[in-house]
């Protein structure tokens, strides 16, 4: 009775120890989201706006400048899990070259051509950037569901592997779900 009484405290022990651990993954895998997130937007902004500027350059015929001139967005809109991100978030992307905002902020135009992502205040055109569920695969990899959206025909979806490198989150690859 003693051996059996014995082997039940220790296998509740265990179990306990193990809802507390799990707990405490959760608690900090939870800290950490935003700094993933930030990661996500951070890489679409830099890959978006380190193209942009040359494709509008170097469009030759009127049909392909006019398209390049419409997709270097100046505003970046940034989407949550579909909400608006926190002012605290947003500061994140300060050195980012594009004026940076909420995705509250944005509207999407009834254009014949799809409607083009603009700014509900100065009406610019403008690009949303997206991030949002995290599967964490391991302590120091995530992948994150997310993508672009600038217009009724212009967005992707994709899933985006990051991981923590020297204490920051890193994007280590992109693949693509679906595009328009």
């Amino acid at each position: 009775m003693c051996l059996w009484l014995g082997m039940a405290v220790i296998l509740v022990g265990i179990d306990s120890d193990a809802r507390n651990n799990s707990a405490a993954q959760k608690t900090n895998h939870a800290t950490q989201e935003d700094a993933i997130r930030e990661a996500v937007i951070g890489y679409q902004m830099g890959a978006w706006r380190g193209s942009g500027d040359k494709v509008e350059r170097d469009a030759k015929e009127p049909r392909d400048k006019y398209i390049a001139k419409r997709l270097n967005s100046r505003i970046c809109f940034v989407s949550i899990n579909r909400k608006d991100p926190s002012d605290e978030f947003l500061k994140w992307f300060r050195g980012i070259p594009c004026t940076v905002k909420k995705v509250s902020d944005a509207i999407q135009t009834k254009d014949p051509d799809g409607g083009w992502v603009i700014d509900k205040k100065t009406e610019q055109r403008g690009i949303i950037f997206s991030a949002n569920e995290i599967r964490w695969l391991k302590n120091t990899q995530v992948e994150v569901d997310g993508g672009y959206h600038c217009g009724g025909l212009c967005g992707a979806g994709e899933v985006f592997t990051v991981t923590l490198e020297n204490g920051k989150w890193k994007v280590i690859a992109d693949r693509m779900k679906w595009i328009s």
